[in-house]
């Protein structure tokens, strides 16, 4: 069947492209809406299981806080290496700590573990050592997260290989230079 009518057809064009845009899925523009800044120059552990460059259990967290016109988060960047510069299969887990009285609360408010963070090589080199360690940067879509807006929370990350570590900025001017560590998954926390 052809249209003989230009305008009618014009429109018959126009209502199938609107149409299937309306259909196609759509995904939601991404934001930064936290920036601690770029990777620094130090690294530190972060595992829940016994780690190698440690030798023992080492947690790591940082604060941030959201501002009121923009609470969810969907995806979270990092950087991190691995000990003898040799990759492994990661198992991250996002952990989210509600801070009270200056220190994160000892159980998560929010938790995702996931084997499917994207690894990219920075091209970026981290001295441990006597080693030059490559720099990888994550990236890992999370279920939607809905944050209070103006309130402090910490992020930890842990990367459960026996042999990673969480790259640091330690930068007073790109954040607040304020973390915490512990050595028991439910414990305190240190400054």
């Amino acid at each position: 069947m052809r249209i003989k009518n230009p305008s009618f057809r014009r429109f018959a064009i126009l209502a199938l492209v609107l149409a299937l845009a309306l259909a196609c899925p759509r995904h939601r523009p991404l934001r930064i809406i936290f920036n601690q800044g770029t990777y620094g120059s130090s690294a530190n552990y972060s595992e829940l299981r016994y780690s190698d460059f440690f030798g023992g259990v080492l947690q790591m967290s940082d604060d941030f806080v959201l501002g009121p016109e923009n609470t969810t988060i969907t995806t979270v960047r990092w950087w991190g290496v691995y000990r003898d510069n040799v990759p492994a299969d990661d198992e991250f887990t996002i952990f989210v700590y509600e801070i009270y009285d200056g220190v994160p609360l000892s159980h998560p408010w929010y938790e995702y573990a996931s084997t499917e963070a994207e690894r990219v090589a920075t091209g970026g080199t981290l001295r441990w050592g006597l080693d030059d360690l490559s720099i990888y940067q994550y990236s890992l879509e999370i279920p939607d997260a809905e944050f209070e807006p103006d309130t402090s929370y910490a992020l930890s990350i842990v990367n459960d290989t026996g042999r990673w570590a969480w790259v640091v900025n330690g930068s007073s001017s790109q954040g607040n230079d304020q973390g915490w560590s512990r050595t028991e998954r439910y414990g305190d926390w240190s400054a």
